[in-house]
Order: C-alpha cells, then sequence, then structure tokens
C-alpha cells in the first residue's frame, strides 16, 4: 500500500512539479492514515498514534528544512540527482527532492515506535484500571526511552550499512576527517541520521 501510494500518487505529483516536500509531508499523512486504520481498525488508541506521528514527522521536517537550509546543500549528493537533474532539464527541485526522502523513510521507523508505545499505554491501564493520566505517562515514558534507544541504534547501523562503500571509499582518502564530513554526499546521511532520530524521540512522549 505504501509503495503504490509513492509509485500512483507520489511520483505523478512530482513529476507534474508539485513541491516534493509538501507533496512528501501530505502522502506520508495518508499512507498513515489509511496503513493504521486499516491494520488497528478505528480505536482510541490508533486516533492517538496517528496525530502523534504525525505530528513528530511534521516538526522533523521543520527541523530538516532549517538545517538544509544552514548547511547550504544542493540536492546534488549522488549519482542519480545529477542525471535527474539532466532528465528534466533542470527544473525539478533537488533540495525539496531530499527533504521528500528524508520524510518519506522517516515514517516507515515512527509508525512502529508510535503504535507499540499507544498500544503500551493501552495494557498499562488494562493491567491496573487505577492508573490516571501522570502514572500512565511515566510509566510509558520508561518504555519509550529503552525503545528509541534501540531504534536510534537500528537506524543508525542501517544507513552505515547502506553507505558502507561510500565510507570504505573515504577511508583511502587522503583528506583531513573534517573536509570529509562537510562533502554533501556524507553531509546528507549524517543529517538523515540525526533527523531521524530527532523523530523517535519526539514520537514517544506526543
Amino acid at each position: 500500500l505504501s509503495i503504490g501510494a509513492i509509485i500512483f500518487i507520489l511520483i505523478p505529483a512530482l513529476k507534474a512539479g508539485y513541491s516534493p516536500a509538501l507533496t512528501s509531508l501530505v502522502i506520508s499523512g495518508l499512507i498513515l492514515s489509511v496503513t493504521l486504520f486499516l491494520t488497528h481498525g478505528f480505536k482510541p488508541r490508533v486516533f492517538v498514534t496517528f496525530f502523534g506521528t504525525f505530528s513528530a514527522v511534521f516538526i522533523s521536517c521543520v527541523v530538516a528544512w532549517i538545517w538544509v537550509d544552514l548547511m547550504r546543500f544542493t540536492g546534488f549528493s549522488d549519482d542519480a540527482s545529477v542525471y535527474l537533474n539532466f532528465a528534466t532539464g533542470g527544473t525539478i527541485d533537488l533540495i525539496g527532492l531530499l527533504l521528500g526522502g528524508m520524510i518519506i523513510g522517516l515514517l516507515g521507523v515512527l509508525d512502529d515506535v508510535s503504535i507499540t508505545q499507544a498500544s503500551v499505554v493501552q495494557e498499562l491501564k488494562l493491567a491496573n484500571p487505577d492508573f490516571g493520566f501522570r502514572d500512565l505517562y511515566i510509566r510509558a515514558l520508561r518504555v519509550g526511552k529503552d525503545h528509541v534507544g534501540s531504534l536510534v541504534n537500528t537506524l543508525a547501523l542501517a544507513y552505515v550499512g547502506v553507505s558502507l562503500p561510500l565510507i570504505l571509499l573515504m577511508s583511502y582518502s587522503e583528506a583531513s576527517v573534517s573536509i570529509i564530513l562537510n562533502q554533501e554526499i556524507v553531509a546528507v546521511e549524517i543529517l538523515r541520521i540525526v533527523v531521524g532520530s530527532i523523530g523517535l524521540i519526539l514520537t514517544v512522549p506526543l
């Protein structure tokens, strides 16, 4: 379903000239709502999960946009971006596409942590109906911290695993570490990890 939405809705919208970042954010909300409600039904915890997750995605998107602007990224972080720029005659917004990719990638991780977190709260309430809001929040937050810790590690390892050939190539370079880290192809991947981690950390309390 998620891949179908990307292929049949997101890609045509991008080819039609719509903003990649804004379109990706809207499609993310659509994918999130459909997958959550179809999988888990129209239950209170699912509504909480949806709003908590989408809020985290939106805030992470704003953080990513700020840092992409501050770091002066061009969007030419890989060969595919260069070829795409030639194929479209330079009409595609590569910076927006970079942000859109971060949003879509973030959604898959947040979906997992948010529904699990909501289920933890529900089970705690069923186990002890005397728990008030504060008791539930504090206990669920303890579980969430462990969950987020492991997922941040998973996220970082996933990105490093994909970038392993690049890391190996960089190890042969005679340039200093600071110069290597400031190359856009490397800096973009670091920002992806940071933005993804921020999104995970925000999702649990939200």
